[in-house]
């Protein structure tokens, strides 16, 4: 494991970013993917937006109160323990990157660790012009 990604893990398990729990289980039906509904789901606290690009792109620009998980750190993981950390289970996991391809990676891989997940091709700009908040 590289250092970044030490870090990165170091700092989640030292009180990094990670969202409240909420009480509701996440809809079993499919999921949308258009971002209108993925910013009431954030908003009325039944979604959590999760940005899966590097470090560097993170620390250049962000949507305000996302989560950063690197995809190169979540293909690293061989459970979900680490991501019981900052995911919580009871609510749907948006994920977003650049263009879409990180994105639905991660969707893969927080599906098969139990997570109710989906993608947004949109990338940070393009959801901070479509409303959400900034960070830098």
């Amino acid at each position: 494991m590289t250092d970044e990604k030490k870090s990165w893990l170091a700092g989640v398990f030292s009180g990094g970013s990670r969202p409240a729990q909420s009480g509701s289980a996440p809809p079993s039906s499919a999921l949308p993917s258009d971002v209108n509904v993925a910013r009431k789901q954030i908003a009325d606290g039944e979604a959590v937006l999760v940005d899966v690009r590097e470090q560097r792109e993170w620390d250049a620009g962000h949507v305000d109160g996302a989560i950063s998980l690197p995809l190169s750190v979540l293909k690293t993981l061989v459970d979900a323990r680490p991501l019981e950390q900052v995911l919580p289970r009871d609510r749907v996991i948006i994920t977003h990157c650049m263009k879409g391809i990180r994105s639905e990676a991660a969707v893969e891989i927080l599906k098969r660790f139990g997570y109710h997940a989906y993608s947004l091709t949109l990338n940070a700009n393009d959801l901070i012009a479509a409303g959400f908040g900034q960070q830098k």
